[in-house]
Formats: C-alpha cells, structure tokens, sequence
C-alpha cells in the first residue's frame, strides 16, 4: 500500500502515528530511490506524489501547478511544485520546504534528513487539509521548492568566495598588496545567488496583490535529528546579505517561540551560517500590505541540528553525503516541529492563546508598573526544563507604602516570551512606567506569593556585565559572518605575530626556527586551522545563540526575586 494511502482510511493520527507516517515515507522513498540521480528521483517523486492527489481528490479541493524554473537560475532541479488549497479566506499562509537534494562529493545523497523530513510534513498538512470536512479558515500554499540546493555552480562560487577572502585575510594580515591584486578575480562571485532560487522564483513571480495576501510564510528545512531552531536572523544568498542578515519577522517568530515555551521544547535562536526558504520572502517588498508599509512578507523558518551531525566536513556529519540515511531521522525533533506547527496554524486560524499558561506562583521573578490609575505586575517564569522563559502581566489594585506593595490580582492582561519584562510591559502598554519597588506581596486566592528584591552592590554589577556580554553576543549572532571573518583575521594574525616577537627577543627560539623552519611553519599553519575549526562549529555558534542566556539573566538580577509562597489569610 502507498504511504499516503494510510491517510485515507481510519481516524485522524495522533501524534505518534504521524511521526510513524513521516518516517515511513521517508523509508519508502529511500527503498525506491535505488542507483537513480537525485535530480532526477526528486522529480519522479513529486511527480507521483501529485498523481496520487489527482486520483484521489476532487479537482475542486485544490489547484496543482508545476512551475518552471528559468535556466539561468536552476542549480539542482528545474521546477517548483505548488499544491494550493482555498481557505474561506483569501489570505494566505505558505509552507515550503525543497524537495531537492545533492550528493555533493558523495556518488549519490539520499537526503533523507535534508530535506525529506521537510517535504514530508508539508505533505502530511496537506493531507490533513485535502481529507477535512471543509475548507480551511486561511488559504494553505504549500510550496515543494526546487533548486534550494546550491549545486556545483554554487559550491565552485562559495569555494572562489572563499579564496577571495582568503586573499583580502592575508593581504590584511601582511600589508602586501599583491593578496589584494590576487582576489580581484574572484571578487565578482561576492553577488553570485548560490541557492533558494526556486523559491525566489515563486515569490518574484507572484502579483503584488497575492504577495500582500500572505499572512506568514514558514519554511520546514531538515528537521530530523537534534534541537529546534528558529532563526533570529537569516543570510541571504548572496556575499552582501551574508554580512548583512536579514532580520526574522518578530511577531511570526514569536509565534512559533510561544509554541516552543508553552511545550516545554527546547529551541536556539542563532544558525551560524547557512540559508534557507524563507530568506526569499524575507527580501520581498510588498507595496503594500493590509494598508499598512511593511519591511517585507511575514516568514520564518524552523530547522533541527545537532553540533556537527550536519556538516559534512565534520566527523559523522551526513549532509550531501550518502549518510544522510532513515536510520538517522528521529522522532523526537519530527514531533516538535509538528507541534509547534500545530499552534502556529492555530492562531493564525483565529484561534485563542491559552488565558493562562502559569499560575502566579510558578513564577520566579517580578516586577510592578503603573499605566495611569492601573497597577500591572509583569511576571517570569524563567525556570523552565527547556532553559527558556515565558512572561505574564496582571491587573491587581492595592496601596503602596514606601517601597513595600501590596496587590490583589485580578485578571489575565497578556502574556509572552520576551527576554525582558520591560519590553513584554511596553508591548502592551507603551506608556507604562516601571513602580521600583523592593518587596511585592502578591494575593492570588487562595495564595500569597512575595516577591523582594536581592540586596548588594554585587547584583548591579553582574547584571551590567550580562547585559554587556548579552549584548556583544546579540551582535556577534546579528553579524555572524563578520564575526567570524574577523576571527579568521586574528587566528590568522596573532599566532605567527607572538612567534616574530619571541625570535626576535629569545635566541633559543630563533635558533629552533631556523633548524626547524618547515616544521615551524606547518605547527602554526596546523594550530591556527585547528583554532578556526573550532571557533566556527563550535563556540562561535554557542556565544551566538548565548545571548539570550546572558539578558535573561541581567534581567532577572534586576527584577524581585520570589521569597515566598504560603497560603492567603
């Protein structure tokens, strides 16, 4: 039997059943995939696959389009396919994911992480939406995107970017304007597109009008082993965006954050390189949306990982490789991303965020501002098994005296995951003004919770330099790249500087370089690549997404603490 015919017959699948049903398929397709080139294979694939629906589904549930890709820009396969179902609405959420895969250096890439997990959960909404009772409340447009993959044009002009900037490195690091003169040829490729281009295609090709129609555009990317992440920040696909990332959409990333908080699911915000989909939304610029000017169309992504599985050029990575295998897709992050999926349909559907989601006193840290007559306690519960936090703001009344408040709750106001309760406070109110306070005491019947503030010099202090190395972190994850070629510059630099200075002021290391000069020379070169080796896919990427950690916690220093928990009287 298909896989998709499961679909067909019986109940809708729990949760583990779908993670089963992806995997499944995914298995099926690795079975059938034989000796076949991946170009190829991908699109006999999506080619059954769109047979299927039309043999199973009435005409009038959906729209099949199989778009063209133009030559100039295909680098792997050279057609989108698009599955359109009507919602009662005319705006839009899209989903895509690339259906293609490369082999890279290997004979052939099942792909089955990268990116058949992506193309198979799109393939499970649909489904979903194809097999219910009625159209859904939004417009769905699931996107099965080709030439996502930069293929080997794009992998020769990543290889001549990256000599370039080797060259400009070492015409830096030793003032010889021959490196520069050197790099001039390859400089061109610094705006060479090297991926996402079916997906660019798509969405240059939509009318300004179905661009502004489009509510949130979410690209699924290999979402098989390790954490979530759900970039702040993504790079474009070319060498100007690299520096300059574009900035995610705050409010769709918050959405899929809340997602993430509410399921206890753990997440990262930084990716320290690499694109994907959504980028190609991000560099539109609607005219006009909703009547409002927007920098661009709401889209985010979301992509699991483990530190070093992905790459190929690290020990057991599997990307572009013939290891990129079934056996190495897992349940754990397939049911996360679904279930963070599963809330941003929800809500972008018109449905209700929980009233809720903690009571008074599961929360850690405190805060009280006041919007004209009105008090507004904002909340955090920063203590969670996933490392991340979530925020609440209560109405309450009550008096004053000094510094010490007393407060009775009242309702609900809102509630969020920002990383400050300032900026979950002005959200909602801008014109709220922080009450300093150094004890609240809290009545929430039939509890009392107090809440005081720590005392001492030292907390300010550890506070200020969180912030400070938040903040540095936040710029080095905004700036990835520059923050790494600037590491390069210094590795590249400093080690073979200190061994000029040391032959120049101690005899013994002179005479050692001029017996050993060879071996010198390959210890250094050795040292600094396993230096850089490192820094770039391990601890860059780790101060990066750090950032959070670091405001968090200055925020929390800041904050009261809760002291108390006991019942009213």
């Amino acid at each position: 039997m298909n896989v998709y015919e499961k679909y067909l017959s019986g109940d809708e699948p729990d949760m583990e059943q779908r993670v089963a049903l992806i995997r499944e398929a995914i298995r099926a397709s690795f079975e059938r995939s034989a000796d076949q080139p991946n170009h190829e294979f991908n699109v006999v694939e999506m080619e059954a696959f769109f047979a299927f629906l039309t043999e199973h589904f009435a005409a009038d549930r959906f729209r099949a389009d199989v778009q063209g890709i133009p030559k100039h820009m295909v680098r792997t396969t050279d057609r989108n396919f698009i599955v359109t179902v009507p919602g009662r609405s005319p705006e839009s959420i899209v989903l895509v994911a690339h259906y293609d895969t490369w082999a890279g250096f290997s004979k052939k890439a099942p792909g089955a992480y990268y990116n058949a997990t992506g193309e198979e959960v799109l393939k499970q909404y649909l489904m979903r939406d194809l097999l219910a009772d009625s159209p859904p409340p939004l417009t769905h447009v699931y996107l099965f995107a080709g030439s996502e993959e930069c293929g080997t044009r794009g992998l020769v002009s990543q290889v001549g970017l990256t000599v370039a900037l080797s060259l400009i490195s070492l015409g830096i690091s030793t003032a010889s304007p021959v490196y520069f003169l050197a790099s001039i040829p390859f400089l061109p490729l610094m705006v060479y597109r090297f991926g996402i281009t079916g997906t660019r295609h798509f969405v240059t090709s939509l009318p300004e009008k179905d661009k502004a129609l489009i509510r949130a555009a979410i690209a699924v990317d290999s979402v098989g082993e390790g954490a979530v992440y759900i970039p702040e920040n993504e790079m474009g696909a070319n060498f100007i965006r690299a520096i300059f990332p574009y900035e995610g959409s705050e409010r769709l990333n918050d959405l899929l954050e809340e997602a993430a908080h509410l399921n206890h699911i753990n997440f990262h915000r930084f990716i320290a390189g690499g694109t994907t989909d959504s980028v190609a939304f991000l560099e539109e610029r609607p005219a006009l949306r909703a009547g409002l000017r927007e920098k661009h169309i709401p889209a985010a992504a979301l992509i699991t990982m483990s530190p070093g599985k992905c790459s190929p050029f690290i020990a057991g990575g599997k990307l572009h490789t013939s290891q990129d295998t079934p056996d190495r897709v897992y349940a754990e992050p397939l049911a996360e991303v679904l279930t963070i999926l599963d809330y941003a349909f929800h809500i972008l559907h018109g449905g209700e965020k929980p009233e809720k989601p903690r009571e008074i006193a599961e929360h850690h840290y405190a805060r009280l501002y006041r919007d004209g007559d009105e008090y507004l306690v904002a909340l955090k519960d920063a203590i969670e098994p996933n490392g991340q936090n979530l925020n609440s703001i209560f109405s309450a009344r009550g008096s004053i005296s000094g510094s010490h408040a007393k407060l009775k709750v009242e309702e609900t106001l809102s509630w969020g995951v920002e990383t400050t309760l300032d900026k979950e406070v002005k959200d909602l109110r801008p014109k709220a003004q922080r009450v300093d306070v150094s004890v609240l005491e809290l009545r929430d019947e039939p509890t009392e919770i107090r809440f005081e503030l720590p005392t001492g010099i030292g907390r300010r202090l550890i506070a200020g330099w969180n912030r400070s190395i938040g903040w540095f972190e936040h710029v080095m994850g905004r700036y990835s790249f520059l923050a790494m070629f600037g590491s390069a510059l210094v590795v590249g630099f400093l080690p073979t500087s200190i061994l000029e200075w040391a032959v120049v002021r101690y005899a013994p290391v002179s005479r050692f370089v001029a017996d050993y000069y060879l071996v010198t020379v390959f210890a250094v070169i050795f040292f600094q690549l396993a230096v850089l080796f490192r820094l770039f896919t391990r601890d860059l990427p780790t101060w990066m997404d750090n950032a959070y950690h670091h405001e968090n916690r200055a925020d929390n220093l800041a904050s009261l603490r809760r002291a108390s928990v006991q019942p009213s009287t």
